[in-house]
Protein backbone atom coordinates (compact mmCIF):
# COMPACT_ATOMS: atom_id res chain seq x y z
CA UNK A 1 0.00 0.00 0.00
CA UNK A 2 2.86 2.21 1.11
CA UNK A 3 4.57 1.99 -2.24
CA UNK A 4 1.12 2.14 -4.45
CA UNK A 5 0.91 5.53 -2.66
CA UNK A 6 4.42 6.96 -3.19
CA UNK A 7 4.10 5.66 -6.76
CA UNK A 8 1.18 7.72 -7.58
CA UNK A 9 2.39 10.89 -5.43
CA UNK A 10 6.21 10.47 -7.29
CA UNK A 11 3.57 10.20 -10.83
CA UNK A 12 1.80 13.26 -10.09
CA UNK A 13 4.93 14.96 -9.56
CA UNK A 14 6.31 14.14 -12.54
CA UNK A 15 3.37 14.96 -14.09
CA UNK A 16 3.19 18.81 -12.66
CA UNK A 17 6.98 19.22 -13.41
CA UNK A 18 6.22 17.87 -16.95
CA UNK A 19 3.46 19.84 -17.72
CA UNK A 20 5.11 23.04 -16.68
CA UNK A 21 8.63 22.32 -19.04
CA UNK A 22 6.14 21.35 -21.77
CA UNK A 23 4.28 24.57 -21.83
CA UNK A 24 7.24 26.73 -21.20
CA UNK A 25 9.62 24.87 -23.99
CA UNK A 26 6.88 24.62 -26.52
CA UNK A 27 5.73 28.23 -25.69
CA UNK A 28 8.21 30.54 -23.54
CA UNK A 29 6.28 33.68 -24.94
CA UNK A 30 4.22 33.10 -22.20
CA UNK A 31 6.22 34.18 -19.84
CA UNK A 32 8.40 36.71 -22.01
CA UNK A 33 11.37 34.06 -21.98
CA UNK A 34 11.26 33.89 -25.97
CA UNK A 35 15.03 35.75 -26.10
CA UNK A 36 16.53 33.85 -23.08
CA UNK A 37 18.26 31.24 -22.44
CA UNK A 38 17.80 27.82 -23.22
CA UNK A 39 14.39 28.60 -24.43
CA UNK A 40 16.12 30.55 -27.55
CA UNK A 41 17.59 27.34 -28.63
CA UNK A 42 14.41 24.91 -27.92
CA UNK A 43 12.21 27.08 -30.27
CA UNK A 44 14.36 27.79 -32.87
CA UNK A 45 14.43 24.28 -34.48
CA UNK A 46 10.99 23.15 -33.95
CA UNK A 47 11.06 20.54 -36.27
CA UNK A 48 13.70 18.85 -34.84
CA UNK A 49 11.81 19.27 -31.17
CA UNK A 50 9.27 17.31 -32.93
CA UNK A 51 11.52 14.46 -33.81
CA UNK A 52 13.38 14.40 -30.55
CA UNK A 53 10.07 14.38 -28.71
CA UNK A 54 8.93 11.85 -30.73
CA UNK A 55 11.79 9.49 -30.03
CA UNK A 56 11.75 9.96 -26.33
CA UNK A 57 8.16 9.07 -26.25
CA UNK A 58 8.89 5.75 -28.34
CA UNK A 59 11.77 5.46 -25.20
CA UNK A 60 9.63 6.16 -22.68
CA UNK A 61 6.82 3.61 -24.15
CA UNK A 62 9.70 0.64 -24.42
CA UNK A 63 10.92 1.21 -20.51
CA UNK A 64 7.19 1.80 -19.46
CA UNK A 65 6.41 -2.24 -20.73
CA UNK A 66 9.65 -3.78 -18.79
CA UNK A 67 9.97 -1.90 -16.06
CA UNK A 68 6.06 -2.25 -14.12
CA UNK A 69 7.27 -0.18 -10.81
CA UNK A 70 8.12 3.12 -12.99
CA UNK A 71 5.45 2.26 -15.57
CA UNK A 72 2.51 4.93 -13.75
CA UNK A 73 5.91 7.58 -13.64
CA UNK A 74 6.45 6.90 -16.82
CA UNK A 75 3.56 7.41 -18.35
CA UNK A 76 2.80 10.80 -16.72
CA UNK A 77 6.00 12.25 -18.61
CA UNK A 78 4.67 10.48 -21.80
CA UNK A 79 1.31 11.89 -21.49
CA UNK A 80 2.71 15.61 -21.42
CA UNK A 81 5.56 14.60 -24.45
CA UNK A 82 3.16 13.41 -26.36
CA UNK A 83 1.12 16.82 -25.91
CA UNK A 84 4.10 18.47 -26.61
CA UNK A 85 4.41 16.31 -29.92
CA UNK A 86 1.02 17.08 -31.07
CA UNK A 87 1.15 21.07 -30.23
CA UNK A 88 4.45 21.29 -31.80
CA UNK A 89 3.08 19.36 -35.13
CA UNK A 90 -0.01 21.07 -35.40
CA UNK A 91 2.05 24.48 -34.85
CA UNK A 92 4.24 23.56 -37.72
CA UNK A 93 1.17 22.71 -39.93
CA UNK A 94 -0.01 25.81 -39.46
CA UNK A 95 3.06 28.18 -40.43
CA UNK A 96 3.34 25.77 -43.52
CA UNK A 97 5.62 23.96 -45.66
CA UNK A 98 5.31 26.54 -48.40
CA UNK A 99 4.06 27.11 -51.66
CA UNK A 100 5.28 27.36 -55.16
CA UNK A 101 6.64 30.68 -56.00
CA UNK A 102 4.59 33.16 -58.53
CA UNK A 103 5.89 33.98 -62.18
CA UNK A 104 8.89 35.91 -62.25
CA UNK A 105 7.73 39.95 -62.61
CA UNK A 106 7.82 41.16 -66.03
CA UNK A 107 10.89 43.55 -67.00
CA UNK A 108 8.12 46.60 -67.21
CA UNK A 109 6.75 45.70 -63.93
CA UNK A 110 8.21 48.39 -61.42
CA UNK A 111 5.58 47.16 -58.59
CA UNK A 112 6.81 43.94 -57.84
CA UNK A 113 10.25 43.09 -56.65
CA UNK A 114 11.96 39.45 -55.80
CA UNK A 115 14.38 39.79 -52.99
CA UNK A 116 17.09 37.15 -51.94
CA UNK A 117 19.29 36.56 -49.32
CA UNK A 118 22.06 33.99 -48.57
CA UNK A 119 24.82 33.73 -45.97
CA UNK A 120 27.37 32.81 -47.54
CA UNK A 121 29.28 32.13 -44.33
CA UNK A 122 32.72 33.85 -45.42
CA UNK A 123 32.57 34.09 -49.29
CA UNK A 124 32.35 30.10 -48.90
CA UNK A 125 30.85 29.81 -52.53
CA UNK A 126 32.49 31.02 -55.44
CA UNK A 127 31.28 33.60 -56.88
CA UNK A 128 30.50 31.96 -60.35
CA UNK A 129 28.01 30.07 -57.75
CA UNK A 130 26.06 32.83 -55.98
CA UNK A 131 25.72 34.94 -59.66
CA UNK A 132 24.17 31.82 -60.84
CA UNK A 133 21.71 31.80 -57.79
CA UNK A 134 20.74 35.49 -58.60
CA UNK A 135 20.53 34.69 -62.15
CA UNK A 136 17.74 31.99 -61.36
CA UNK A 137 15.97 33.71 -58.87
CA UNK A 138 15.57 36.66 -60.62
CA UNK A 139 16.66 38.88 -57.80
CA UNK A 140 16.49 42.72 -57.27
CA UNK A 141 17.88 43.25 -54.27
CA UNK A 142 20.38 40.25 -53.27
CA UNK A 143 21.53 40.57 -49.20
CA UNK A 144 24.76 38.81 -49.08
CA UNK A 145 25.68 38.25 -45.10
CA UNK A 146 29.57 37.60 -44.42
CA UNK A 147 30.28 38.67 -47.92
CA UNK A 148 33.43 40.68 -48.63
CA UNK A 149 33.35 43.42 -51.14
CA UNK A 150 35.61 41.84 -53.82
CA UNK A 151 33.10 38.90 -54.11
CA UNK A 152 30.36 41.07 -54.20
CA UNK A 153 31.89 43.02 -56.98
CA UNK A 154 32.66 39.50 -58.99
CA UNK A 155 29.14 38.62 -58.57
CA UNK A 156 28.15 41.82 -60.34
CA UNK A 157 30.56 41.60 -63.00
CA UNK A 158 29.60 38.22 -64.05
CA UNK A 159 25.62 39.88 -64.00
CA UNK A 160 26.74 42.64 -65.71
CA UNK A 161 28.23 39.93 -68.29
CA UNK A 162 24.43 38.39 -68.02
CA UNK A 163 22.60 41.38 -69.03
CA UNK A 164 21.99 42.59 -65.21
CA UNK A 165 23.01 45.76 -63.95
CA UNK A 166 23.71 45.74 -60.14
CA UNK A 167 25.06 48.19 -57.82
CA UNK A 168 27.08 46.81 -54.86
CA UNK A 169 27.47 48.22 -51.58
CA UNK A 170 29.65 46.65 -49.01
CA UNK A 171 30.11 47.48 -45.05
CA UNK A 172 33.06 45.64 -43.00
CA UNK A 173 34.29 46.13 -39.76
CA UNK A 174 37.65 45.15 -40.74
CA UNK A 175 39.22 43.34 -43.53
CA UNK A 176 40.88 39.96 -41.68
CA UNK A 177 37.52 38.24 -40.60
CA UNK A 178 35.12 37.58 -44.15
CA UNK A 179 32.09 37.48 -41.54
CA UNK A 180 32.64 40.53 -40.56
CA UNK A 181 31.24 41.76 -44.11
CA UNK A 182 27.93 42.21 -45.28
CA UNK A 183 27.05 43.15 -49.03
CA UNK A 184 24.28 43.91 -50.88
CA UNK A 185 23.44 43.57 -54.73
CA UNK A 186 20.36 46.23 -55.60
CA UNK A 187 19.45 45.99 -59.73
CA UNK A 188 19.91 49.78 -61.38
CA UNK A 189 16.56 49.41 -62.49
CA UNK A 190 15.26 50.09 -58.69
CA UNK A 191 17.36 53.55 -59.05
CA UNK A 192 20.45 54.61 -57.41
CA UNK A 193 20.92 54.19 -53.30
CA UNK A 194 23.87 55.04 -51.19
CA UNK A 195 24.63 53.18 -47.53
CA UNK A 196 23.16 55.72 -44.27
CA UNK A 197 26.21 56.29 -42.39
CA UNK A 198 25.68 55.58 -38.30
CA UNK A 199 22.60 53.73 -38.78
CA UNK A 200 21.62 50.26 -37.83
CA UNK A 201 25.13 49.15 -36.75
CA UNK A 202 24.62 45.60 -35.24
CA UNK A 203 27.28 44.26 -32.91
CA UNK A 204 29.29 41.82 -34.44
CA UNK A 205 29.03 41.68 -38.22
CA UNK A 206 27.90 45.23 -40.13
CA UNK A 207 23.71 45.81 -41.06
CA UNK A 208 23.44 47.85 -44.27
CA UNK A 209 20.72 50.32 -44.23
CA UNK A 210 20.69 51.98 -48.27
CA UNK A 211 18.64 54.56 -48.74
CA UNK A 212 17.07 55.51 -52.24
CA UNK A 213 17.94 58.93 -54.47
CA UNK A 214 14.86 58.36 -56.23
CA UNK A 215 12.31 57.32 -53.41
CA UNK A 216 12.59 53.78 -53.28
CA UNK A 217 12.42 51.55 -50.20
CA UNK A 218 15.08 51.68 -48.01
CA UNK A 219 16.93 48.70 -48.00
CA UNK A 220 17.97 46.67 -45.08
CA UNK A 221 20.75 43.70 -45.15
CA UNK A 222 20.99 42.50 -41.64
CA UNK A 223 23.03 40.64 -40.32
CA UNK A 224 22.28 39.55 -36.12
CA UNK A 225 24.91 38.07 -33.90
CA UNK A 226 24.16 34.48 -33.05
CA UNK A 227 22.97 33.87 -29.80
CA UNK A 228 25.31 32.26 -26.88
CA UNK A 229 25.70 32.57 -23.14
CA UNK A 230 28.41 35.72 -23.98
CA UNK A 231 26.49 37.18 -27.33
CA UNK A 232 23.17 36.87 -25.75
CA UNK A 233 22.89 41.02 -25.23
CA UNK A 234 24.20 41.69 -27.98
CA UNK A 235 22.48 39.62 -29.59
CA UNK A 236 19.23 41.35 -28.08
CA UNK A 237 20.25 44.46 -28.88
CA UNK A 238 20.89 44.01 -32.07
CA UNK A 239 17.17 42.67 -32.56
CA UNK A 240 15.96 45.75 -30.63
CA UNK A 241 17.81 47.65 -33.33
CA UNK A 242 16.29 45.73 -36.62
CA UNK A 243 12.90 46.56 -35.13
CA UNK A 244 13.41 50.14 -34.88
CA UNK A 245 14.91 49.97 -38.51
CA UNK A 246 11.14 48.35 -39.08
CA UNK A 247 9.30 51.11 -37.44
CA UNK A 248 10.26 52.66 -40.34
CA UNK A 249 7.81 53.74 -43.10
CA UNK A 250 8.27 51.93 -46.61
CA UNK A 251 11.42 49.08 -45.66
CA UNK A 252 12.54 46.21 -47.20
CA UNK A 253 14.96 43.82 -44.83
CA UNK A 254 16.72 40.98 -45.50
CA UNK A 255 19.17 38.49 -43.70
CA UNK A 256 20.91 36.61 -41.24
CA UNK A 257 18.84 37.85 -38.14
CA UNK A 258 19.72 34.47 -36.09
CA UNK A 259 16.57 34.73 -34.52
CA UNK A 260 13.05 32.42 -35.58
CA UNK A 261 9.56 34.65 -35.34
CA UNK A 262 9.09 32.83 -32.32
CA UNK A 263 12.33 34.61 -30.97
CA UNK A 264 10.98 38.16 -32.09
CA UNK A 265 7.78 37.79 -30.82
CA UNK A 266 7.45 41.34 -28.70
CA UNK A 267 9.27 43.57 -30.68
CA UNK A 268 6.48 45.40 -32.23
CA UNK A 269 3.16 45.38 -33.43
CA UNK A 270 4.18 43.09 -36.46
CA UNK A 271 6.87 40.23 -36.59
CA UNK A 272 9.69 42.65 -35.93
CA UNK A 273 8.70 46.45 -35.57
CA UNK A 274 6.21 47.04 -38.48
CA UNK A 275 7.75 44.23 -40.79
CA UNK A 276 6.18 41.33 -41.69
CA UNK A 277 8.13 38.11 -42.50
CA UNK A 278 7.96 36.60 -46.08
CA UNK A 279 7.89 32.59 -44.83
CA UNK A 280 5.05 33.09 -42.42
CA UNK A 281 2.64 35.51 -44.54
CA UNK A 282 3.04 33.28 -46.96
CA UNK A 283 2.68 29.53 -45.29
CA UNK A 284 6.25 28.85 -45.44
CA UNK A 285 7.57 29.61 -42.00
CA UNK A 286 7.93 25.95 -40.99
CA UNK A 287 11.18 25.64 -43.24
CA UNK A 288 14.46 25.79 -41.72
CA UNK A 289 17.28 27.36 -43.38
CA UNK A 290 20.30 26.44 -41.16
CA UNK A 291 22.28 24.35 -41.04
CA UNK A 292 22.30 23.15 -44.90
CA UNK A 293 22.80 19.59 -43.97
CA UNK A 294 19.52 19.26 -41.83
CA UNK A 295 16.64 18.51 -43.66
CA UNK A 296 14.33 21.79 -43.83
CA UNK A 297 12.05 20.45 -41.81
CA UNK A 298 14.56 19.64 -38.91
CA UNK A 299 16.89 23.25 -39.36
CA UNK A 300 16.03 26.42 -37.70
CA UNK A 301 14.37 28.99 -39.61
CA UNK A 302 17.16 32.09 -39.04
CA UNK A 303 17.25 33.77 -42.71
CA UNK A 304 13.99 36.32 -43.46
CA UNK A 305 12.84 38.20 -45.96
CA UNK A 306 10.31 40.98 -44.16
CA UNK A 307 8.89 44.24 -45.28
CA UNK A 308 6.48 46.83 -43.53
CA UNK A 309 2.83 47.16 -44.40
CA UNK A 310 3.69 49.05 -48.14
CA UNK A 311 4.74 45.45 -49.42
CA UNK A 312 2.54 42.42 -49.65
CA UNK A 313 4.18 39.19 -50.25
CA UNK A 314 3.51 36.97 -52.84
CA UNK A 315 5.66 33.90 -52.34
CA UNK A 316 8.82 33.03 -50.84
CA UNK A 317 10.38 30.01 -50.79
CA UNK A 318 13.61 28.06 -49.25
CA UNK A 319 16.50 27.26 -51.77
CA UNK A 320 17.72 23.75 -51.39
CA UNK A 321 19.89 23.21 -54.66
CA UNK A 322 22.95 24.97 -53.13
CA UNK A 323 23.23 22.69 -50.39
CA UNK A 324 26.68 22.04 -51.11
CA UNK A 325 28.25 25.42 -52.31
CA UNK A 326 29.60 25.89 -48.97
CA UNK A 327 27.71 28.12 -46.65
CA UNK A 328 26.12 26.40 -44.21
CA UNK A 329 22.38 28.44 -44.89
CA UNK A 330 20.10 27.95 -47.16
CA UNK A 331 19.20 31.38 -49.66
CA UNK A 332 16.00 32.95 -49.34
CA UNK A 333 14.39 34.29 -51.87
CA UNK A 334 10.60 36.01 -51.54
CA UNK A 335 8.66 38.13 -54.09
CA UNK A 336 6.98 41.50 -53.01
CA UNK A 337 4.32 43.54 -54.00
CA UNK A 338 4.07 47.13 -53.40
CA UNK A 339 0.35 47.84 -52.19
CA UNK A 340 -2.15 50.56 -53.61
Amino acid sequence: MLVTMFSRLLAFVVSLASMVLVVIAFWPQLLGWQRLSPWVFLVAPRGLALGVAVLALIVLVILGRHSRPLRRVLMAAGSWLLVFAVATGVLLSFRGLGTPMPPAPAATDTTTVRVLTWNTMGDAPAPAAIAQVALESGAQIISLPETTAATAQDVTRILRQAGIDMQALTVAYNQIYKAHSTSVLIARSLGTYRVQEGVGQTSVSPTIVAVSSDGGPTIVAAHVVAPSPVTMPKWRADLEILAALCQEPNVILAGDLNATVDNMQGLGAKNLGNCVDAALATGGAALGTWPAWLPTLAGAPIDHVMATPEWRFTGSTVLTNVDGAGSDHRPVLAQLTRVG
